[in-house]
């Protein structure tokens, strides 16, 4: 058996000889990245079947990788970009991560640096999904509690995709709810899921403690995936997301959510990924490594498209639901030189890495950048305009999607953003309160201790050994307010110099905080202790109630 030089394995070169090799000689050539083995050829014998039917399928493929915990300096992307007209310049001071195929992506798309998310996991992802603020739909990470995530109420994304002829599919981390069966994935919207319910977990062995209790949580539709688990589980999500483009039906519109678990802590990695960088500090290695895995799912993820002949009328998305854990977790996140990271609303905390490729993107946007506004619920209105659907979602006596149909803006480098103000945060509810931030126009408020002060800088080569040392210093108990355009790395805070500015701010941030909503409990059900389905379960974390 013949197998891709490891160099090579990820190249339209090497591809292209395993076409000549399997119609001339009908070979099986296996290229192996890492610790998986990606069998080519059946990706290369479905492109045929697709070759044959394209343009069947209209509506764009959906493709949208979210990365977790990504540090703004934590992949390459930002290499060589300044951002700052003062203090910093990333230009000229890179971390040593290597990724070659997120590079690829963006060369073949549109950079987004002043994408925003939310400070951490669930809230991103639920503001995603619902097209809302997350001070709109949940400010709260859920564990194993009645309801949390997004309610019920709202229509979900897979939801609008699947009612306009979608195939929607859910691969690795969903974290949006799961007490029952109508919340986990496949309740949702999605034809298929499999992947874990909650925010983290060990990446071998999927367990998870709550309490003094340990369970696997791994799901697999409607069921706990037995036999699936004791595998790095984001290389189990790289091939059950090659085997959906694989198999899909050319004739159908495919919209296929892939949340990667890393960058997010435990901090874990193969050897095979952590020997890619000898010689550094053993925590920066791992860290490296990880963010290598997202780096080879991404490239086995676009060959896969574009070997079936998806990539043309496709759409690929990469975005980190919140900045890298510099603070918090295991502390090894890079945001340099952003300020801050992961549970603060500074933007290392809230500005994260984001790119939109796809055959889709036109010619004359490829390779360029945004420096607009755009949050990460205006992929809801973005994405389901797209698809033919209404981004309408009323709901009375809740909020109204808040995001907007950014298209324009990103396919079009004349077009402005259709966005002015970033609500981040509201400092009601969540893991922090008190702390919130806000910005409209080219001025920021944040308030509030942020996390017990973690919001100091890091160096380009992070970690390396070195401690922090969270203070007061790094706080704003009464407000501090920043100039992104003059000072995005937030190191000059101008609230005595702009009083009327910051008593603008803080008004309308008082205003947002006015109409926000919490997802809660979403009504009566009927729960069992979670442990006890757990056992009964045979060590499967799942859901509990019924509604």
């Amino acid at each position: 058996m013949r197998a891709c030089p490891p160099s090579s394995a990820h190249s339209p070169a090497c591809l292209d000889s395993y076409w000549r090799l399997e119609n001339n000689h009908h070979g099986k050539w296996r290229c192996t990245s890492a610790t998986m083995v990606f069998n080519w050829a059946r990706i290369c014998a479905a492109a045929a079947l697709v070759l044959a039917t394209a343009g069947a399928s209209q509506k764009p493929h959906i493709i949208f990788i979210l990365g977790d915990d990504v540090g703004w300096a934590n992949t390459q992307l930002h290499c060589g970009v300044n951002i700052s007209r003062s203090d910093f310049s990333s230009s000229t001071n890179c971390s040593d991560v290597l990724t070659p195929n997120l590079l690829t992506l963006q060369q073949q798309g549109v950079h987004l640096l002043r994408h925003y998310g939310y400070k951490y996991c669930s809230p991103s992802r639920s503001s995603y999904m619902s097209g809302r603020y997350p001070l709109h739909v949940n400010e709260i990470n859920p564990t194993y509690e009645q309801g949390g995530g997004v309610t019920r109420n709202y229509t979900m994304l897979p939801a609008k995709l699947k009612s306009q002829g979608y195939a929607t599919h859910h691969v690795g981390k969903w974290h949006l709810g799961m007490s029952s069966l109508q919340r986990v994935p496949t309740g949702r919207g999605f034809d298929s899921s499999i992947g874990y319910l909650l925010g983290a977990e060990d990446h071998y062995t999927q367990r998870v403690v709550q309490g003094s209790h340990i369970g696997v949580d791994l799901w697999n539709n409607s069921s706990p995936a037995y036999g699936k688990n004791g595998t790095y589980g984001d290389l189990l999500y790289r091939q059950a997301a090659l085997d959906i483009i694989v198999k899909h039906d050319p004739n159908l519109p495919l919209y296929l959510n892939l949340a990667l678990q890393v960058d997010h802590d435990p901090q874990q990695a193969p050897q095979s990924y952590i020997n890619r960088y000898p010689n550094i500090y053993s925590a920066r290695a791992t860290f490296n490594a990880m963010s290598s895995v997202i780096d080879d799912t991404v490239g086995d993820v676009v060959q896969a498209l574009k070997s079936t002949g998806l990539w043309d009328n496709a759409i690929v998305v990469f975005v980190a639901d919140n900045g890298g854990a510099s603070g918090v977790n295991s502390k090894n996140g890079n945001n340099f030189p952003l300020r801050g990271g992961k549970h603060t609303d500074f933007e290392g905390g809230v500005r994260s890495t984001a790119v939109v490729s796809g055959g889709l993107i036109p010619s004359e946007a490829r390779g360029t950048t945004r420096d607009q506004y755009m949050h990460i619920c205006d992929w809801y209105a973005t994405l389901t305009t797209l698809a033919g659907a209404s981004p309408e979602d009323h709901v009375p006596g809740l909020p109204d999607v808040d995001g907007l149909n950014q298209w324009s803006m990103l396919t079009n480098y004349s077009s402005p953003s259709l966005r002015n103000e970033v609500p981040l945060s509201s400092g009601l509810s969540g893991e922090h309160v008190g702390d919130a931030g806000l910005i409209v126009g080219r001025y920021k408020l944040v308030v509030g201790d942020q996390e017990k002060g973690i919001g100091f800088w890091t160096g380009p080569l992070y970690p390396n050994g070195t401690a922090n040392q969270p203070g007061p210093a790094y706080m704003c108990k009464q407000g501090c307010v920043f100039d992104l355009v003059e000072d995005p790395t937030e190191h000059h805070d101008l609230s005595s110099d702009l009083p009327n500015i910051k008593n603008q701010l803080q008004q309308r941030l008082a205003e947002l905080v006015r109409t926000a909503y919490q997802t809660g409990k979403d009504g009566p059900a009927r729960c069992q202790n979670p442990v006890d389905v757990m056992q009964a379960n045979h060590g499967f974390w799942g859901p509990f109630c019924v509604e």
